[in-house]
């Protein structure tokens, strides 16, 4: 263990924020702050009876980044850290802040703007850990079946189904599936959610799907310490209708921000 650490490990049993060595006294501000993951902090350092110039380091190994100005970055796990100031003229000066990076109490999604083809958020069937996202289509849109492919980072969320009863990982709310073998699939495949919904019988007339036209959901993996903030990769990566008529064509669909809350 360096002088240093054994220097911060006694202000830290003694309870000190800031310590004095031979006259030389650092301080430090902000004493104790909340940082969100990857949001900064600009922490400041005043040295009385020596060189103002000062070490700045992150005690915890996992505990985030601090620049040779000061400038703190959080990690993105949850936790309490600490940054230390510590007089380069006199190491055994020190001072210390403590930073908490809270954790999450769930998932929180913005809707993309626009009215084209978009994932938004059903609020009625969401909870904090259970993410439902309604596909709505763009304004005229009709179709018989829809092809879509969707991707989220496993080691953060889970694909699930909408409800507990649910047979498959997808509701679905425009087609008319008919009786008997149903022309619905909704498969996890580790960070993918592959979905199929197709309107059985021909003479059927298409269905609109201007509205919400199918449901899936995502709940935060089991046993994930998330820091509020977080941005949880989320991304249609195929999306395809067919028409009234003709072959799977390719949509764009709009994707909101996910993120720990």
């Amino acid at each position: 263990m360096s002088a240093i650490n054994r220097s911060i490990l006694a202000a830290l049993a003694t309870g000190l924020l800031g310590c004095s060595s031979g006259g030389v006294t650092v301080t430090i501000s902000p004493v104790t702050v909340t940082v969100t993951s990857g949001q900064t902090q600009q922490f400041s350092a005043q040295v009385k009876g020596e060189s103002p110039d000062v070490l700045w380091t992150v005690m915890e190994a996992t505990g985030g980044t601090v620049t040779a100005g000061g400038l703190y970055t959080a990690p993105s796990t949850t936790g309490t850290y600490h940054v230390t100031a510590t007089s380069k003229a006199h190491p055994t000066s020190l001072a210390q802040a403590s930073v908490t990076v809270p954790g999450t109490s769930g998932l929180a999604y913005a809707n993309p703007p626009g009215t084209g083809w978009r994932l938004v958020r059903n609020t009625a069937l969401s909870s904090p850990n259970h993410l439902v996202l309604d596909l709505v289509g763009a304004t005229g849109a009709t179709g018989r079946g829809i092809a879509l492919n969707l991707s989220a980072d496993s080691t953060k969320v889970s694909w699930s189904r909408v409800a507990s009863a649910d047979v498959e990982s997808v509701q679905n709310h425009a087609f008319n599936l008919g009786s008997g073998a149903l022309l619905a699939k909704g498969t996890v495949k580790a960070d993918a959610l592959l979905v199929g919904l197709f309107q059985k019988g021909g003479t059927l007339a298409p269905a609109a799907l201007d509205v919400p036209v199918l449901s899936v959901a995502v709940d935060l993996a089991a046993g994930e310490r998330l820091a509020k903030g977080t941005t949880i990769p989320l991304a249609v990566t195929k999306s395809m209708v067919l028409p009234a008529s003709g072959a799977l064509a390719a949509v764009v669909v709009d994707v909101g921000s996910l993120s720990a809350q």
